[in-house]
């Protein structure tokens, strides 16, 4: 790959992630500078999707549900609700996600996949 369209891949990479997600990425590409094995690859990408955003549900401390979604849009979005509205939390992360189409799958099961990932998460995480 040239240095051009490395730059270019670089600075779109940093448009879709937020500063610290974007420290991160500098960081772990300097350092396969310095180590380019492929055992120092393996690290950097086995750690990409928990420090640049995958999935991930929470509740905060403030009783808010929140959930990230990575892999079902062009960019990382945070869903937050409070935590009374669980019920129609699952359907708002699916709303939010704007997924495509692909070999792998279809937008709209993307989005069910969403809706069911999401309740199955609030039911094992919320205690009555």
């Amino acid at each position: 790959m040239s240095d051009a369209a490395k730059d270019l891949l670089h600075a779109w990479l940093l448009r879709q992630l937020d500063a610290e997600r974007g420290a991160w990425l500098d960081t772990q590409l300097a350092a396969l500078r310095e180590d380019p094995s492929d055992a120092a690859l393996d690290l950097a990408l086995g750690m990409a999707p928990r420090k640049l955003g995958k999935a991930a549900l929470a509740l905060s401390a403030d009783d808010e549900l929140r959930a990230s979604i990575g892999s079902a849009s062009p960019r990382p979005v945070l869903v937050i609700a409070p935590r009374g509205e669980a019920d129609t939390f699952p359907e708002r992360v699916a709303a939010a996600a704007e997924p495509i189409d692909d070999v792998r799958g279809t937008a709209a099961y993307r989005r069910h996949a969403l809706r069911v990932m999401t309740a199955r998460a609030l039911e094992r995480t919320l205690v009555a």
